[in-house]
C-alpha cells in the first residue's frame, strides 16, 4: 500500500524512532535510579504500553477514568489517574476497578479530599492518592509557596481522611508550554522550567517532612 492509497486521517508510526524514544526513556530512568512510570495520554496504546512495560517501566499514569478502564480491562494492575478526580460517579468506577488492579489518583482541595474519602472510607483498604502541587503552571493543584503552608494543611488534611492513604506528591509544569522569552533559547526555557519544577516540589517535600501528622514514609 502506497501512502496516496491511505484513507486519512491515518496514523503513522515510524518503528525505528519508536523503539529509539522507547530504549532512551527507559535507560534515562534507569541510569537515574528512578521508576519510570509512563504517561499512555500521549499514544493511547496498549501494545505500546506493553513495550514500555516490558523494558521495565512500572505501572501507567492515564488522564482519564475511562483510560483507566481500558487499561485495566487489558490486564495492566498499576494505574494512576493523573488529575483530580472530581465527582462521586468516577469515584465510584474507579473503586470499581480496585479488584483487578492498584489504583491511584490526585486531589487538591479539602473538598476534594472530603468526596473521595467519603467513597472509600468503607473499603477494605486504603487508597493511595497524591496531592497535587501547583509550581507554576496555574492550571490545577495547590501552590507551592515559600512557606508551603496551603500544601502543608492540605497534606494534614487528607492523612487525618478515613480511606485515603497519601502516598506522595505530583506535579505537572505544563508553564514549560510557554516557550523562551525574548532573551533566552527554547532550550533554556525548558531548563529553567525544570529547575522551577525540581525546586518548588523539594521545597513542598521538605515542609512535608517537618509536619506534623504527615507520613512521608515511601
Amino acid at each position: 500500500m502506497t501512502l496516496s492509497a491511505l484513507s486519512t486521517p491515518a496514523l503513522l508510526i515510524e518503528q525505528s524512532r519508536l523503539q529509539e524514544n522507547l530504549a532512551a526513556m527507559q535507560a534515562t530512568a534507569d541510569a537515574n535510579d528512578v521508576t519510570l512510570r509512563p504517561h499512555v495520554k500521549t499514544h493511547k496504546s496498549v501494545a505500546i504500553a506493553e513495550q514500555q512495560q516490558q523494558r521495565g517501566a512500572t505501572g501507567l499514569t492515564v488522564a482519564t477514568v475511562h483510560e483507566a478502564e481500558a487499561f485495566v480491562a487489558a490486564g495492566f494492575d498499576d494505574v494512576r489517574v493523573a488529575y483530580p478526580v472530581v465527582g462521586r460517579p468516577k469515584h465510584e468506577r474507579l473503586r470499581a476497578l480496585r479488584a483487578a488492579a492498584t489504583l491511584s489518583f490526585t486531589v487538591d482541595t479539602m473538598a476534594g479530599a472530603d468526596q473521595a474519602s467519603a467513597v472509600y472510607a468503607g473499603a477494605d483498604n486504603p487508597v493511595e492518592v497524591l496531592m497535587e502541587v501547583d509550581v507554576g503552571h496555574g492550571r490545577c493543584g495547590v501552590h507551592w509557596a515559600d512557606d508551603a503552608a496551603a500544601a502543608v494543611a492540605l497534606a494534614q488534611h487528607i492523612a487525618s481522611l478515613p480511606g485515603l492513604q497519601l502516598a506522595g506528591i505530583l506535579t505537572h509544569a505544563g508553564q514549560a508550554y510557554d516557550g523562551p522569552s525574548d532573551d533566552e533559547t527554547a532550550k533554556g526555557a525548558l531548563r529553567r522550567a525544570a529547575r522551577h519544577e525540581r525546586d518548588r516540589m523539594l521545597s513542598v517535600a521538605c515542609a512535608l517532612a517537618e509536619a506534623d501528622g504527615v507520613d512521608v514514609t515511601p
